[in-house]
This record gives structure tokens, C-alpha cells and sequence, in this order.
């Protein structure tokens, strides 16, 4: 008998065997194929037997010396895609405002998996502190205010997924002067 767990169909070949006084110390090959496997999960197939012993040329035969052994001949399941790390974010343009702000946009990678979410980074170019902002995937610009006016910035952008993160994108801006 075979059974899948979770129940799915399967088949067992040949569905029963015999022995004989004649094969009774034989290997027999038993062939359980279950239904397509297309995930990644791991499945189970639980296998059972059942033995019996009858007539004179099994009164020496002990139950206990008969083995059942499973062999496992299927490669393991392919992923179905893997995640690849998303790759850079395209057409990134900066804009600023005479009133101390930087709107960051950009355009979803060509290549590489979906990303689920930016990261976004700003710091003045000579040293201070930085200001990041992380986007969901569908938000493609940010507007960071509060800058200094004059002052230099250096911005990245980067796209993450379950995989990791992207490769950069990095530009500059110079606010102007009021």
C-alpha cells in the first residue's frame, strides 16, 4: 500500500507481489510514483507492508528477516524562481527648491527580481550627517526637506527584496542659494 501525505494521488508498481518458496530470498523492486511535484516543499510518501507466512516452506522463514528499504531516485525539487537581488533603479533625476528641499525620483530596475523596497540616502558631500528613507516598491521619489540652502548632497538610491539589496545609484545636487 502507498499512501501521500498530504493525501494526493499515487501509484504503486507491480500493486502486490508474492513470494514463492523460489523468490522468496529475492530482491523485489516496488515503484511509487506520486503526482507532479512542482513546488520547492518536501512531500512524503508513506510506504507499508504487510507479511504473512504459510505452508511448509515458510516454517523456517522468521518475519523479522525480511527488510524493507526506500531509495529515494528523484533528483530534489528545482525552485521554481529562485529571488534574484533586484538590480539598479534607472532613470534616477534629483530636483531641488530654493526653500531647502531634495526630490529624489527613479524608475523600477530593468533587470534582476521585483524589488519590495527602496532605500534611499541622502548626506551632505563634506561630511555630516545622513537621511535615509526606505519606500514600499510601488513609490518611485521621495522629497527630503529641511536641507541648507547652497550646501552639497549625495544621494544613492538602491532597490531590496527578499534576496538583498541592489547595486546603487549614486548622484549630486547643490541646493541653491535663496
Amino acid at each position: 500500500m502507498a499512501r501521500s501525505e498530504p493525501a494526493r494521488p499515487c501509484s504503486v508498481s507491480p500493486a502486490s507481489h508474492i513470494f514463492t518458496a523460489d523468490n522468496w530470498n529475492m530482491v523485489a523492486t516496488f515503484t511509487v510514483t506520486g503526482e507532479s511535484d512542482d513546488d520547492t516543499q518536501d512531500e512524503s510518501v508513506a510506504v507499508s507492508h504487510r507479511i504473512t507466512r504459510s505452508g511448509a516452506d515458510y516454517e523456517n522463514v522468521l518475519v523479522s528477516t525480511v527488510r524493507v528499504e526506500v531509495t529515494d531516485t528523484t533528483t530534489p525539487p528545482m525552485q521554481r524562481s529562485a529571488i534574484e537581488l533586484p538590480g539598479p533603479p534607472t532613470e534616477m533625476s534629483l530636483s531641488s527648491s530654493a526653500s531647502g528641499e531634495v526630490t529624489v525620483s527613479w524608475q523600477p530596475p530593468t533587470t534582476g527580481g521585483d524589488p519590495d523596497r527602496y532605500i534611499v540616502h541622502l548626506r551632505p558631500q563634506h561630511g555630516g550627517k545622513g537621511k535615509t528613507k526606505t519606500p514600499k516598491a510601488k513609490k518611485t521619489a521621495v522629497t527630503y526637506s529641511g536641507l541648507t540652502p547652497g550646501e552639497t548632497y549625495r544621494v544613492w538610491v538602491r532597490a531590496r527584496n527578499e534576496a538583498g539589496k541592489g547595486e546603487r545609484v549614486h548622484a549630486t545636487i547643490t541646493l541653491p542659494l535663496p
